[in-house]
Formats: structure tokens, C-alpha cells, sequence
């Protein structure tokens, strides 16, 4: 195994691997923007500098339909909506 690998036994690696896929189909902007927040932790004043928004508010408007685009996304996937929705 790969040092940071993450190979456990209920590990949905089609969900994975189409959460994957709809990021990608996002704006580079908003794949951008979710990365930071997620991936690499940037807080919001670090992300509205980086970025060059006017303010943070205007970084915290764009994560936010960063994340309605990725769920949207996520949610044309069948495999998603079923296994996931309605829970």
C-alpha cells in the first residue's frame, strides 16, 4: 500500500471516483476554491488574498455556490442520488 492510501474495506471507490468527476466538471474557479477550502485548509482571509476578492464575504459567497455546483454535479450521478439521497 501506498503511504497515505486509504484502503479500508467500506471504502466506496465509485462514489470516490464520480465525486472525482463532478469536481471536475466544475469551473476551474470553483475547483480552484474547493480545493483550497478542503484539500489544502486555507482559511477564508488566506483564500481572499490569494484569489484577490475584494473580501471575505465575497470568498465565503463563492465557496458556497462552489458547493451547491459540486453537489448538483454529484447529483446527476445515479449511483449517488440513490445511495445517497434520502437517507
Amino acid at each position: 500500500m501506498v503511504q497515505g492510501e486509504v484502503n479500508h474495506p467500506t471504502t466506496d471507490w465509485l462514489a470516490i471516483e464520480q465525486i472525482d468527476d463532478a469536481l471536475n466538471q466544475l469551473e476551474q474557479p470553483y475547483q480552484l476554491l474547493l480545493r483550497m477550502v478542503f484539500y489544502d485548509r486555507y482559511t477564508y482571509n488566506q483564500i481572499t488574498e490569494m484569489m484577490g476578492y475584494s473580501s471575505k464575504s465575497v470568498t465565503w459567497y463563492n465557496v458556497q455556490k462552489a458547493i451547491r455546483l459540486l453537489k448538483e454535479a454529484m447529483l446527476a450521478h445515479p449511483n449517488i442520488k440513490e445511495k445517497y439521497v434520502d437517507r
